[in-house]
């Protein structure tokens, strides 16, 4: 299970059947990409899936991904709604290609 407590109400998904594949990283070559795939499923009935690549010993953030997010209940992330859009999204569901 995954909580954000930084928002209320406190937003919270369980994630299962994950499967992480990482390519090769070497911390002497930080500027090298690596490799990265993820898959899993999302609540009761929402899949994520991404695959890209990942600088996992860079200075700065970097990152470069595709994948979507499907059938991810609203309802469990209503305190980001709350937060950032001020309404209450209490039902449905979102899909997000990336």
């Amino acid at each position: 299970s995954w909580v954000d407590q930084a928002v209320t109400p406190a937003a919270m998904q369980n994630l299962s059947a994950l499967s992480l594949q990482l390519g090769r990283m070497d911390s002497a070559m930080p500027d090298t990409a690596t490799a990265m795939s993820l898959a899993g499923k999302v609540g009761q009935s929402g899949k994520i899936a991404l695959e890209g690549d990942i600088y996992p010993y860079s200075l700065d953030t970097k990152f470069t991904l595709t994948g979507f997010v499907q059938g991810v209940d609203l309802a469990h992330l209503a305190g980001y709604s709350r937060k950032f859009l001020n309404q209450v999204v209490d039902q449905g569901t979102v899909d997000v290609s990336i």
